[in-house]
């Protein structure tokens, strides 16, 4: 899929919710690990921290989480502190979850609001859900979250719980402490995606359910 000598742009969680894209270039690829070059300095990129990497697949701009794994070289030895501060640095990533359109929603999402769905997310036990696709889902959280975090969540449909890990793609302060964020599952297609065959599941049923609503068949 990527190569090397692949131009990609990162986005790192302390952009919040402003896409600001950082330009590397892929150096080495192993299966679902790469080698990035930073073209850009003074980046702060911490080992095990969950990030989105951008890129063109396809002929489409895409989207991927991936997690940090470290550094892989340090800054050239130099006498000069801040020649070695501006000095390009390669980063290890690994990508944790599935590729996403980065122009537009790939899967149509169905709104909840008529609903009393809730879905667990990070600290909190019940944040009201927004809407659902196969693939993602939105809430409102009072938990201060960055893009590209990746967190625990499990939203609750018909008395049953489908907990994985879900990553942060965009924020919206509403104000009064409350923030609405839409979220992507980053676990792939599989009999052990409890998340991913949970939202296609709830997806499903309401949209279901709407369809039945429209057509008089249920209040």
């Amino acid at each position: 899929m990527l190569a090397v000598g692949n131009d990609v742009f990162l986005q790192l969680p302390s952009d919040t919710n402003r896409r600001v894209l950082h330009p590397g270039r892929i150096e080495a690829v192993s299966d679902n690990a790469y080698a990035v070059n930073l073209l850009e300095s003074g980046l702060a990129l911490e080992p095990g921290a969950s990030i989105l990497l951008y890129f063109e697949h396809d002929r489409k701009f895409v989207k991927q989480p991936v997690r940090v794994e470290g550094l892989l070289n340090a800054a050239t030895e130099q006498d000069d502190d801040e020649a070695d501060a501006d000095a390009p640095v390669i980063v290890a990533i690994v990508a944790i979850g599935p590729l996403a359109s980065a122009e537009e929603r790939e899967f149509y999402r169905v709104s909840t609001l008529f609903t009393d769905l809730t879905v667990a997310a990070g600290s909190e036990d019940a944040c009201k859900l927004l809407d659902v696709s196969a693939t993602g889902f939105s809430i409102i959280s009072i938990e201060k979250l960055q893009v590209g975090q990746v967190i625990e969540a499990a939203p609750t449909f018909e008395g049953q719980a489908f907990p994985g890990q879900a990553s942060v793609q965009s924020i919206q302060d509403l104000g009064a402490g409350e923030f609405r964020y839409g979220l992507l599952c980053v676990t792939e297609r599989g009999a052990d995606s409890v998340l991913l065959n949970g939202l296609q599941q709830i997806s499903m049923a309401i949209q279901r359910q709407q369809l039945r609503r429209i057509s008089g068949q249920a209040g």
